[in-house]
């Protein structure tokens, strides 16, 4: 569970992220913030050093206002700009506290839904289409890497909505992949990348190809 920030009295929408900053060996809170305040228009962003009880607004914004939880990663943490295919992808330096902008891995298949991972202590791109299919990215310090893509068999009866799968990280050291429906159903699914199969992790039933 991720703490809160000491309370603000202006009007605003934020977004966070949990950090650690090995330079000064503390975790750190990151909250991106769009004033709904008609005369205090624009983002502000605020750092709480978790174990004290003040808080820092910086002069650094992100270039996009971002969506959802930060991922944390490398000494950064890492947050989408919108949902879309096409959006870059903001990071923020634990210790210079600057932001940054990454390229999404590839443009995507029209109609995707795109999220955001931790996958073992790195950044997970995934795009996650109407047709089926499931593609997992991993940021190296050489860029964007395929982990895997496969198809998300709607027979296997998981309650498949648009938005398709989410996967939730590995669920192993050989690097399968967790995943649920987004839309919240009990079952958990699991792809094994060396069968290039799926299966129920309830059952541990295979189902091939």
């Amino acid at each position: 569970m991720i703490p809160n920030m000491p309370p603000v009295n202006t009007p605003l929408r934020f977004e966070s992220g949990l950090g650690f900053d090995e330079s000064t060996n503390s975790f750190k809170m990151v909250c991106v913030m769009a004033n709904l305040h008609p005369d205090k228009e624009g983002l502000s962003t605020m750092v709480h050093v978790l174990g004290t009880g003040s808080r820092l607004e910086i002069p650094q914004v992100p270039s996009h206002p971002i969506c959802g939880e930060g991922v944390f990663a490398n000494g950064r943490l890492h947050w989408l700009t919108s949902r879309n295919v096409y959006c870059p992808i903001i990071k923020f330096d634990m210790k210079t506290e600057e932001f940054g902008v990454i390229k999404p891995p590839r443009k995507g298949p029209l109609g995707s839904y795109v999220h955001l991972v931790d996958l073992h202590g790195e950044v997970g791109f995934v795009y996650s289409a109407i047709n089926y299919s499931v593609e997992v990215w991993v940021l190296k310090e050489r860029g964007w890497v395929m982990h895997c893509g496969f198809d998300q068999k709607p027979h296997l009866g998981c309650g498949y909505c648009s938005r398709g799968l989410m996967v939730l990280g590995f669920w192993n050291e050989n690097g399968d992949i967790l995943m649920t429906s987004y839309q919240g159903h009990q079952k958990l699914l699991v792809y094994n990348l060396k069968s290039d199969s799926l299966y129920e992790s309830e059952t541990a039933l295979v189902l091939n190809e």
